[in-house]
């Protein structure tokens, strides 16, 4: 659920004491200090309002105020969330209460698109039906499976005689790894893709399935094999190429259109004959972010609310390589502002998702050596 900020009427019905108060652990990293620091982050839903404790030196860090932005389906187990310009990432339920109320609406499950299943249709028929579910994609990642990943990942089918060919699958190419959140995640997802044999349903695995090997898609069973599944899943490294290449940033409040703007993309490297080489999600934190984008301090419009923009949640990075990508990926994204894209490239990602000349949907590397850097840190440094 998404958070609506409350009216005049709905405040008066809850007063300050008896708005319901939620506790979570966070973690904030002082770059200065070199160090992660400990609070907890108490949130008033019905009234939209905020506190924070210092763990360490066991006092209140922000006095209970207005947070006008509270967003309470943000906060899950492993998301970060940027309070007054600080990204504090959710490590935990700060009480039992907080346990209670919230973890059967956070639950996690880990789902996979199998290489034989995975095109940009795919991705975006999945990511249709997560939302209409009411599921949201905390992470995801293009991976290959290591061998002893596979092992572990399968443990439970090592020994049936169906292992070798369900091996050879998962080994003929790059897989899609999500994880999904919400109430009954792990239910909610098998529901989707539908039995293991594709032809026993009119779900997802019957539309990209072939046989109950090759079914397209995986889901855990429960919430002990979704923890494991998701820990060796998000292990591997995330695909990408040591060529020259771009990066396009997805910025994180246009991450429901991501589906489509994935298809957008393939569909236009199809034609210039480019590369979709890696796909990852990270949670950056806005040092790194203010480092990243330095090159472009001056001729970025609203620099620091640009950049402000990436704290809020995961960002996408996806890389693409081939001849000449630098300039056919700007020709991708399009003018930095909408309105002007509309007029140059209407077909551009900016002219189709940008809202104005800060949110503008994505970000694209075009300096061959900011390429470089942008390739090293989001597909080998972040997580």
């Amino acid at each position: 659920m998404s958070y609506q900020p409350s009216s005049k009427s709905t405040m008066s019905r809850k007063t300050y004491v008896e708005a319901t108060k939620y506790a979570f652990n966070t973690s904030w990293f002082d770059k200065v200090a070199d160090m992660d620091r400990q609070y907890v982050v108490n949130v008033f839903v019905e009234t939209s309002e905020i506190e924070i404790f210092d763990v360490h030196r066991k006092n209140v860090f922000l006095k209970r105020c207005p947070f006008p932005e509270l967003d309470l389906s943000k906060f899950f187990i492993g998301n970060a969330v940027v309070i007054h310009g600080r990204q504090h990432t959710i490590t935990g339920w700060a009480n039992e209460f907080t346990r209670a109320a919230l973890s059967s609406t956070s639950e996690r499950t880990c789902a996979l698109i199998k290489p034989h299943a995975f095109s940009p249709r795919c991705v975006r028929d999945v990511l249709e039906q997560a939302k209409e579910n009411g599921l949201t994609v905390a992470r995801v990642q293009l991976s290959a499976m290591t061998e002893q990943a596979m092992m572990d990942f399968y443990a439970e089918h090592l020994e049936k005689p169906f292992f070798p060919q369900l091996a050879q699958m998962i080994n003929e190419g790059p897989l899609m790894v999500f994880e999904l959140i919400g109430q009954n995640a792990i239910q909610k997802w098998r529901d989707i893709i539908g039995p293991t044999d594709p032809a026993a349903s009119d779900k997802l695995r019957n539309k990209y399935g072939q046989n109950v090997t090759k079914n397209a898609f995986h889901g855990s069973s429960s919430q002990k094999d979704a923890e494991r599944e998701l820990q060796i899943a998000f292990s591997l490294r995330p695909l990408f190429s040591e060529q020259k290449s771009s990066v396009i940033l997805i910025q994180p409040k246009f991450q429901a259109k991501f589906g489509e703007i994935l298809e957008d993309i393939y569909n236009f490297t199809s034609h210039y004959n480019l590369k979709v080489s890696g796909i990852h999600s990270a949670d950056p934190v806005a040092a790194d972010i203010d480092e990243l984008f330095k090159a472009y301090q001056q001729v970025i419009p609203n620099y620091q609310q640009f950049c402000d923009l990436f704290d809020d949640g995961a960002v996408v990075a996806l890389q693409l390589e081939g001849d000449d990508c630098i300039n056919k990926s700007r020709e991708l994204c399009g003018p930095w502002d909408p309105e002007i894209a509309k007029l140059l490239r209407p077909e551009s990602l900016r002219a189709r998702y940008g809202l104005n000349a800060v949110e503008n949907a994505v970000f694209v590397t075009d300096i061959e050596e900011e390429a470089e850097i942008h390739s090293e840190y989001w597909f080998k440094c972040v997580e």
